[in-house]
């Protein structure tokens, strides 16, 4: 037999016995039951999770008596002054008390007399700007050419209505053509050539420019002082709850010709709507930037009182333009609030016949 043979026959033995072992050893894994037939080994089964408790017979805690409500305590009652005329000229030395003092009480005499809170505010302005110590009417300050440009506003809170006049030199008594510009015109605001021909239209009197100048401000033009007399600012409140404002003024020392300022800017200068009237003073034109009158307004909507709006208004103005100011608000129910982060100014106000002077720094109020 050859050998090549014989390693076949080897070959195909030794594959037989493999495939025998195989048989027996696959064989071994396997249990036969009583039937005789074979079944795969069992697998374990995954023991059971605990049942957790069930939280519906968990036992509800013990309802405890609620205590009742707490009431809010009623607000004190207070009495609406029947007469109110509040006033600041911006910021002074207690030089103008007596000054502000007969200007209003020929303001509140006319109250007394008319009811009118228009009327009486009026009067007031008229009276200030007629008084050549106040930076309006006979008294104000030059521009930069040497003459007069005054501007005056008012508002009556009840109607939100506005009238204001700018760039007058001729005009004894700007805040009475303000006046007409509220009761007469649709509009809020005429300047310059265009106030001047509505003065005429209206019969209104003229006088020289020269008449409203005076020496001390001549002088003081020369030295170019930066100390500015007062201006008029007015608040009223009449019989009937109603707010009124006015302002007027001659502007700032050397101004360009044509420049227009915060007094006649409805909600920069001043601002009434019958819940708070307001009057701030510092530089004109970051009060028209910041419509601080109007702030004061819209803080008092937001539940404030009218020192906080005050306050906050003031606050604004340092920490958004960094400049400082002074503020005055009445609102319908008689509290008067005084504000002043700059320096002492001068205000005043008679309240049902009760005179009140200051010329304070800070943050007051007086209750009605």
């Amino acid at each position: 037999m050859s050998q090549k043979y014989s390693f076949q026959i080897l070959s195909s033995y030794s594959k037989k016995l493999l495939k025998r072992c195989r048989f027996h050893s696959t064989s071994k894994l396997f249990a036969e039951d009583k039937g005789g037939q074979q079944k795969p080994p069992e697998i374990p089964e995954k023991p059971e999770e605990p049942k957790k408790p069930d939280q519906s017979l968990k036992p509800e805690p013990p309802q405890l008596p609620q205590p009742p409500p707490l009431k809010p305590k009623p607000a004190p009652p207070t009495k609406r002054p029947k007469y109110l005329i509040a006033v600041h000229c911006g910021f002074q030395n207690n030089a103008y008390e007596k000054h502000i003092r007969a200007a209003i009480d020929a303001g509140y005499k006319v109250l007394e007399q008319t009811g009118k809170g228009l009327e009486a505010v009026e009067i007031v302005c008229r009276k200030m700007e007629d008084d050549p110590v106040f930076n309006c009417g006979k008294g104000s300050v030059l521009n930069s050419i040497g003459s007069v440009e005054m501007e005056a506003s008012i508002m009556d809170g009840e109607t939100l209505r506005s009238g204001a006049v700018s760039g007058l030199n001729n005009i004894e008594h700007p805040v009475t053509l303000a006046k007409m510009v509220l009761q007469r015109t649709p509009h809020i605001v005429i300047a310059g050539h265009g106030a001047n021909q509505f003065a005429t239209t209206l019969g209104f009197p003229r006088v020289p420019p020269q008449s409203l100048i005076i020496e001390e401000e001549k002088e003081a033009y020369r030295k170019n002082s930066e100390s500015y007399p007062g201006f008029s600012a007015v608040i009223v409140l009449d019989p009937n709850g109603n707010l009124s404002t006015a302002m007027s003024s001659g502007g700032m020392r050397r101004k360009l010709p044509g420049r227009v300022g915060c007094c006649a800017n409805v909600g920069t200068g001043y601002y009434a709507d019958n819940r708070i009237a307001a009057a701030t003073t510092t530089d004109s034109q970051a009060i028209m930037k910041a419509n601080c009158a109007h702030e004061i307004v819209y803080f008092i909507s937001k539940g404030l009182s009218a020192l906080e709006a005050a306050q906050k208004t003031l606050l604004k103005l340092q920490l958004r333009m960094y400049l400082k100011g002074a503020a005055m608000a009445v609102t319908n129910g008689g509290d008067v609030a005084v504000t002043s982060t700059q320096g002492s100014f001068d205000w005043a106000f008679k309240r049902d016949g009760e005179y009140k002077f200051g010329n304070t720094e800070g943050f007051f109020q007086y209750s009605g």
